[in-house]
């Protein structure tokens, strides 16, 4: 309740709340709100303006571009929610043994972080997505792993400052095996760095993704999905540029909602950043 209502007092953060929400709500409920199939083509109603009957006009197979924008938040959501709950599971739970155990286990997970962090994030995702054959399995698991490194580096700084906590050494001295004071107290402490890292990283998840089906590397066509939309759509920006415009814009907002809600978690989660900021 607390952390709401410090968001909220930040008109950004309210903005960004709100926005997620929107993506959030269209993404689930896509099916049912979408007027026209999105993958429905009639060659009757190509490159048809924005109208009342198509508020977003029409593109080059006469295919309802709000619907397959609509749909494509839907591939997004999936996409995005998908690919960073498995980073977040895998680094979270790597970062915070790594961190309260140290030794040798730490010094190489840590190498092996420092590789992958040597790669651009959409650079490793190509590389991950040239291997093995495209698709929506294939984005999902290309930027579950860009985003792994960042997630056990956070869990490992926050487990590292944990573990020095009078809590955990009361644990470790009352006979409390590895196992329970990690899930029990390290994990638990740990979890509101991680937790804004998930919420900016999804907004550069989204926007990979996008960049991914651009490339033709990502969700395949005919697929609804934004990247994939504006790849198609980048020969008509001419002559029709609504087939562009409006799913380029769906990843504008849609990306500025996830990094303003992310700013605003972190200063609802970070006393010091309240502090300064008040």
């Amino acid at each position: 309740m607390r952390i709401l209502k410090t968001i909220f007092r930040n008109v950004g953060a309210t903005l960004g709340f709100f926005g997620v929400l929107a993506f959030i709500v269209v993404g689930i409920t896509a099916p049912y709100i979408a007027p026209f199939d999105p993958n429905k083509q009639n060659l009757r109603a190509i490159f048809q303006p924005p109208s009342q009957d198509h508020p977003f006009g029409t593109d080059q197979f006469g295919r309802d571009v709000l619907s397959r924008v609509l749909w494509g938040a839907r591939t997004s959501l999936i996409v995005a929610t998908s690919a960073i709950a498995l980073a977040m599971l895998m680094g979270a739970l790597a970062g915070v043994i790594v961190g309260y155990r140290g030794g040798w286990l730490d010094e190489v997970v840590m190498r092996f972080v420092d590789v992958l962090l040597t790669f651009p994030d959409i650079f490793l995702a190509i590389i991950i997505t040239a291997v093995v054959p495209p698709g929506l399995g294939t984005t999902i698991l290309a930027i579950a792993v860009y985003n792994l490194p960042q997630f056990i580096r956070v869990a490992r700084a926050a487990a590292l400052n944990v573990r020095e906590n009078a809590f955990v050494e009361a644990a470790k001295a009352s006979g409390a095996s590895t196992s329970h004071v990690v899930f029990r107290h390290i994990l638990p402490n740990s979890l509101a760095p991680i937790v804004v890292l998930a919420t900016l990283r999804t907004a550069a998840s989204i926007l990979t993704a996008a960049g991914l089906s651009f490339l033709g590397l990502g969700v395949q066509p005919p697929t609804a999905e934004w990247g994939t939309m504006v790849s198609e759509a980048r020969v008509y920006i001419v002559s029709a540029p609504w087939t562009s415009i409006f799913p380029g814009l769906a990843i504008f907002f849609t990306v500025l909602s996830f990094n303003l809600l992310g700013d605003g978690i972190n200063d609802a989660l970070n006393p010091r950043r309240r502090a300064f900021r008040g």
